[in-house]
């Protein structure tokens, strides 16, 4: 295969490579190099100071090496064009880093007897001079403006270098945009997510405009979330939904309903996070579920596939498919689920149907996490 990518590279006359990772928050970063370094980056990997990383390695102990997946080799149809390759982090003598999330997943995947399979919706802010870039509305005609603009030639470019869009459209906010991912295993579609953060930024910034992640730009406007829809997979059919919910089904809900807290400080990892879940807005708050109920924290439409609507795009996707895979798999029981609008439900109601709020402020969420014992592998990462 590296005669292959490195053939390619050099009919598309590709100077640049790029070599991307995250670290443990679910920032990216690259190392580069020319197209006659190539061959040696693919077989041996490419030094870096991961003491220069937050929450990495000490100074003492900093030798670390990216090493490219191959499978992720990609030529970026930029006016330059880019290799780009997603890495796993690993120390000098190929033994896998601790805290490379991407090898945890993978990990994690190997670990079932299913194929885990994700479809992510992504919110965003198009934003000029600090402010939205658009007055328009949810599902807004107005193709030929600016934001439209944008969104299409970002979505042109994904599926030019493989990655297919199902749907994308203006979101209810002022400015705000959403792009819904074709389903795919979870370490490529997470894989996706930071292609595409990577890819919109650089899109926008041609135009002078900034594409925001965070999950509540603003006070007045609905926050920006990422939801997943779940599905597991087992010889080509889902465990999860036969005409109905199956027993696994409900059971892997309840487990993560019953680890919502703890999960949402690796779903929600940033102070502007809870912003967006106490903002109302369809921003969940309440710990239950229900069928194509949007007032749930965890929603099973049509398709079967078991939404959970509480992340936001400030998280690790490789962390946060890892967990949730754990807490899933942790379920024993059945809850019922919940089929009016939990937003208006007084504290007496609250109270007699259960149901809890997710913590309300990173400090809490970080308790949470704390004392959940099933979640203590996960800590390293914080």
């Amino acid at each position: 295969m590296i005669e292959d990518i490195i053939k390619a590279v050099k009919n598309e006359n590709v100077k640049i490579m790029r070599f991307k990772f995250v670290d443990t928050s679910g920032k990216i970063y690259a190392m580069s190099t020319t197209q006659k370094n190539l061959r040696n980056v693919l077989e041996n990997g490419i030094s870096f100071d991961s003491s220069s990383i937050p929450n990495f390695s000490q100074i003492f102990e900093s030798d670390m090496k990216i090493f490219p997946d191959l499978e992720t080799f990609r030529v970026l149809p930029y006016e330059r064009k880019e290799a780009s390759f997603i890495c796993d982090i690993k120390y000098p003598n190929k033994k896998s880093y601790e805290k490379c999330t991407r090898t945890l997943l993978k990990d994690k995947i190997k670990a079932i007897e299913y194929d885990y399979i994700i479809k992510p919706e992504l919110e965003y802010f198009l934003i000029k001079d600090d402010k939205p870039l658009d007055k328009n509305y949810y599902l807004d005609t107005s193709f030929e403006e600016l934001g439209y603009k944008i969104t299409e030639e970002i979505v042109l470019f994904m599926e030019s270098i493989g990655i297919e869009i199902e749907k994308f459209h203006h979101e209810n906010g002022k400015g705000q945009y959403e792009i819904e991912f074709s389903p795919g295993s979870a370490v490529l579609m997470a894989d996706a997510i930071i292609l595409f953060k990577d890819i919109s930024k650089r899109i926008a910034n041609k135009y002078d405009i900034q594409i925001s992640f965070l999950p509540k730009p603003f006070p007045n406007e609905p926050g920006t979330g990422m939801h997943f829809h779940q599905a597991l997979i087992k010889n080509g059919k889902s465990v999860f939904y036969d005409k109905d919910l199956t027993e696994f089904g409900k059971k892997f809900i309840s487990g993560q309903l019953k680890h919502a807290p703890a999960l949402t400080r690796i779903l929600n990892p940033t102070e502007n996070s809870y912003e967006r879940i106490l903002g109302g807005k369809e921003a969940p708050r309440y710990i239950c579920w229900g069928y194509s109920n949007r007032s749930t924290l965890i929603r099973v439409p049509s398709s079967g596939k078991i939404e959970i609507r509480s992340p936001d795009p400030s998280c690790n996707p490789y962390l946060a498919f890892s967990t949730l895979l754990e807490a899933g798999f942790s379920g024993k029981e059945e809850i019922p689920p919940v089929q009016e609008n939990v937003y208006k439900f007084p504290e007496e109601k609250l109270r007699r149907y259960k149901i809890k709020e997710l913590p309300g402020s990173l400090k809490e969420s970080e308790e949470e996490l704390k004392k959940d014992t099933l979640f203590k592998n996960f800590l390293k990462y914080f």
